[in-house]
C-alpha cells in the first residue's frame, strides 16, 4: 500500500512480538500501541502498526511473552549519585 511504508500489518506485528494476532488486534482497539492507524471502517477495516512499535505497558498484568522475549524498549533512569 503506497504511503504506508513505515507500517506493518497486525500479522507481522504479532510475529515480531511473539504473540497471537488476536492479541495485537485487541491492543490496537484499546489504543495501547502508539501510532496505530485504522484504514477503513467497521470490521472490514485494516489496522496498521508503525514498524518497531511496542504496546503500552499501562494496565498490564504479569510480563507477557513479548516483554520476556525482547530487550526492554523502556529506558530506565540511571541511578543518582
Amino acid at each position: 500500500m503506497e504511503g504506508y511504508e513505515n507500517y506493518e500489518s497486525t500479522t507481522q506485528t504479532a510475529q515480531r512480538l511473539g504473540i497471537d494476532r488476536s492479541n495485537v488486534l485487541r491492543l490496537c482497539r484499546q489504543g495501547r500501541i502508539p501510532g496505530v492507524i485504522k484504514v477503513g471502517e467497521g470490521k472490514g477495516g485494516l489496522w496498521l502498526v508503525p514498524k518497531g512499535a511496542v504496546p503500552s505497558r499501562a494496565n498490564f498484568g504479569p510480563a507477557s511473552k513479548w516483554e520476556k522475549a525482547m530487550p526492554s524498549p523502556w529506558v530506565e533512569s540511571p541511578p543518582q549519585t
